[in-house]
């Protein structure tokens, strides 16, 4: 479904520093790393702390190596929601259409100068997606469950201009497990356009000989 044709515009490539902060009820981790991203093609993330692992995925594969561990895990991201591109996707689209991804439109409406839109999965009828971009930015990203109950969002602050679209340099998230709240706190820093992606990074492979093992999100 990746494949099929959406109306993203030409964006250039951009590269920077990542911090993440993950919160689980009481405890707390920090993540942070590199990052080159090209939409709709490559995500790649090398993150450092707090271990040594990199992210890459194109288009539908993913690859996830621990170079100190020397192991790698390979596979399908199937669900969207799972992929960091599927959201970059919807950042970069002047015009909203989930309809690539097997969600299909439900309404549209206004609150002030916000403009809303609402998506839902086809063929389950959950979750709904609903989106909100204000003078064409991106600022709010939920996910409604059962009952329209809210299990998920993200809001997008500090935004800058790339070409014709805005990218969200900081983001605050939530989804509600079924114990607990998961909390994440996204930061770009150090952000450079048009940077040239390495062709170790654009045709990342596993170093032979390690232990490489199946995965699905």
């Amino acid at each position: 479904m990746f494949y099929l044709i959406i109306l993203l515009i030409n964006m250039a490539s951009i590269s920077g520093k990542i911090e993440r902060t993950v919160q689980e009820g009481p405890k707390k981790q920090l993540f942070s790393g590199d990052i080159f991203l090209k939409i709709p093609d490559i995500f790649y993330l090398h993150l450092y702390k707090p271990v040594n692992q990199i992210f890459f995925i194109k288009k539908e594969s993913l690859f996830i190596y621990y170079p100190v561990d020397k192991r790698g895990f390979k596979g399908i991201s199937k669900n969207p929601m799972n992929n960091p591109l599927f959201n970059m996707m919807i950042i970069a689209n002047k015009r909203i259409d989930l309809t690539p991804y097997n969600f299909r439109f439900l309404r549209r409406g206004m609150n002030g100068d916000t403009l809303y839109s609402e998506w839902v999965e086809n063929e389950k009828g959950l979750p709904i997606i609903r989106i909100a971009k204000l003078d064409g930015k991106q600022i709010l990203f939920e996910v409604y469950g059962k009952d329209k109950k809210l299990i998920a969002r993200t809001t997008y602050i500090n935004h800058i201009k790339i070409g014709d679209f805005y990218f969200p340099l900081h983001s605050y998230s939530f989804v509600i497990l079924s114990k607990d709240t998961l909390k994440e706190d996204v930061e770009y820093k150090d952000i450079k356009i048009d940077s040239m992606i390495p062709d170790t990074i654009k045709n990342f492979h596993f170093p032979k000989g390690i232990k490489i093992d199946a995965i699905q999100l």
